[in-house]
Protein backbone atom coordinates (compact mmCIF):
# COMPACT_ATOMS: atom_id res chain seq x y z
CA UNK A 1 0.00 0.00 0.00
CA UNK A 2 1.03 3.52 -0.66
CA UNK A 3 1.99 5.79 2.20
CA UNK A 4 -0.27 8.54 0.83
CA UNK A 5 -3.24 6.14 1.00
CA UNK A 6 -2.50 5.46 4.66
CA UNK A 7 -2.39 9.20 5.37
CA UNK A 8 -6.06 9.67 4.45
CA UNK A 9 -7.50 8.52 7.81
CA UNK A 10 -4.89 10.58 9.66
CA UNK A 11 -5.77 13.66 7.61
CA UNK A 12 -9.47 13.15 8.33
CA UNK A 13 -8.91 12.72 12.07
CA UNK A 14 -6.65 15.78 12.17
CA UNK A 15 -9.21 17.82 10.23
CA UNK A 16 -12.04 16.87 12.57
CA UNK A 17 -9.88 17.55 15.63
CA UNK A 18 -8.77 20.90 14.27
CA UNK A 19 -12.37 21.85 13.46
CA UNK A 20 -13.56 20.91 16.95
CA UNK A 21 -10.73 22.91 18.49
CA UNK A 22 -11.51 25.96 16.36
CA UNK A 23 -15.21 25.67 17.21
CA UNK A 24 -14.36 25.51 20.90
CA UNK A 25 -12.05 28.55 20.63
CA UNK A 26 -14.77 30.46 18.75
CA UNK A 27 -17.29 29.63 21.45
CA UNK A 28 -14.91 30.87 24.16
CA UNK A 29 -14.18 34.02 22.17
CA UNK A 30 -17.83 34.76 21.46
CA UNK A 31 -18.82 34.15 25.09
CA UNK A 32 -16.10 36.39 26.45
CA UNK A 33 -16.37 39.28 23.99
CA UNK A 34 -19.49 40.76 22.45
CA UNK A 35 -18.91 40.63 18.72
CA UNK A 36 -21.46 41.58 16.07
CA UNK A 37 -22.78 38.72 13.97
CA UNK A 38 -21.29 40.19 10.81
CA UNK A 39 -17.84 40.16 12.38
CA UNK A 40 -18.38 36.58 13.54
CA UNK A 41 -19.16 35.56 9.98
CA UNK A 42 -16.13 37.43 8.62
CA UNK A 43 -13.90 35.82 11.25
CA UNK A 44 -15.27 32.38 10.44
CA UNK A 45 -14.80 32.87 6.70
CA UNK A 46 -11.30 34.29 7.20
CA UNK A 47 -10.23 31.28 9.24
CA UNK A 48 -11.74 28.98 6.61
CA UNK A 49 -9.75 30.69 3.84
CA UNK A 50 -6.52 30.61 5.86
CA UNK A 51 -6.91 26.92 6.64
CA UNK A 52 -7.84 26.15 3.05
CA UNK A 53 -4.55 27.71 2.00
CA UNK A 54 -2.70 25.80 4.73
CA UNK A 55 -4.22 22.54 3.51
CA UNK A 56 -1.66 22.55 0.72
CA UNK A 57 1.13 22.62 3.32
CA UNK A 58 -0.31 20.49 6.15
CA UNK A 59 -1.60 16.91 6.11
CA UNK A 60 -5.07 17.94 7.28
CA UNK A 61 -8.46 17.45 5.62
CA UNK A 62 -9.76 20.95 6.28
CA UNK A 63 -13.18 20.31 4.75
CA UNK A 64 -13.75 17.61 7.36
CA UNK A 65 -13.25 20.27 10.02
CA UNK A 66 -16.15 22.48 9.02
CA UNK A 67 -18.86 20.27 10.47
CA UNK A 68 -17.22 20.03 13.92
CA UNK A 69 -16.88 23.83 14.04
CA UNK A 70 -20.63 24.14 13.58
CA UNK A 71 -21.37 21.25 15.93
CA UNK A 72 -19.28 22.67 18.77
CA UNK A 73 -20.71 26.15 18.28
CA UNK A 74 -24.25 24.71 18.29
CA UNK A 75 -23.46 22.84 21.51
CA UNK A 76 -21.92 25.78 23.37
CA UNK A 77 -23.70 28.78 21.78
CA UNK A 78 -26.85 27.63 19.95
CA UNK A 79 -28.32 31.12 19.53
CA UNK A 80 -25.08 32.54 18.09
CA UNK A 81 -24.71 29.50 15.81
CA UNK A 82 -28.22 30.02 14.44
CA UNK A 83 -27.55 33.69 13.82
CA UNK A 84 -24.26 32.94 12.06
CA UNK A 85 -26.01 30.29 9.95
CA UNK A 86 -28.63 32.87 8.96
CA UNK A 87 -25.93 35.26 7.78
CA UNK A 88 -24.15 32.46 5.92
CA UNK A 89 -27.39 31.59 4.12
CA UNK A 90 -27.59 35.15 2.84
CA UNK A 91 -24.01 34.93 1.57
CA UNK A 92 -24.80 31.59 -0.08
CA UNK A 93 -27.54 33.18 -2.21
CA UNK A 94 -24.92 35.28 -4.01
CA UNK A 95 -22.20 32.62 -3.91
CA UNK A 96 -24.52 30.08 -5.50
CA UNK A 97 -24.87 32.28 -8.56
CA UNK A 98 -21.11 32.60 -8.91
CA UNK A 99 -20.67 28.85 -8.43
CA UNK A 100 -23.05 27.88 -11.20
CA UNK A 101 -21.76 30.58 -13.57
CA UNK A 102 -18.19 29.37 -13.07
CA UNK A 103 -19.18 25.72 -13.48
CA UNK A 104 -21.10 26.60 -16.64
CA UNK A 105 -18.14 28.57 -17.98
CA UNK A 106 -15.85 25.59 -17.50
CA UNK A 107 -18.00 23.28 -19.66
CA UNK A 108 -16.36 22.51 -22.98
CA UNK A 109 -19.27 22.83 -25.40
CA UNK A 110 -17.22 21.66 -28.39
CA UNK A 111 -16.70 18.30 -26.65
CA UNK A 112 -20.44 17.64 -26.97
CA UNK A 113 -20.16 17.49 -30.74
CA UNK A 114 -23.24 16.07 -32.45
CA UNK A 115 -24.43 14.12 -29.42
CA UNK A 116 -26.92 16.87 -28.56
CA UNK A 117 -28.97 15.70 -31.54
CA UNK A 118 -29.79 12.51 -29.59
CA UNK A 119 -32.01 14.58 -27.32
CA UNK A 120 -34.46 15.21 -30.14
CA UNK A 121 -34.51 11.67 -31.52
Amino acid sequence: MSVSFLMVPIEIILGISLGATIGFLFSLLFKRFHVRDTKKVLLTLSIAFVFHKLEEELPVAILMGEVPIDSVLREWLPVAADRIAGKMEKIWVVSEIFLFVLVGASVNVSAIGDSWLMVFL
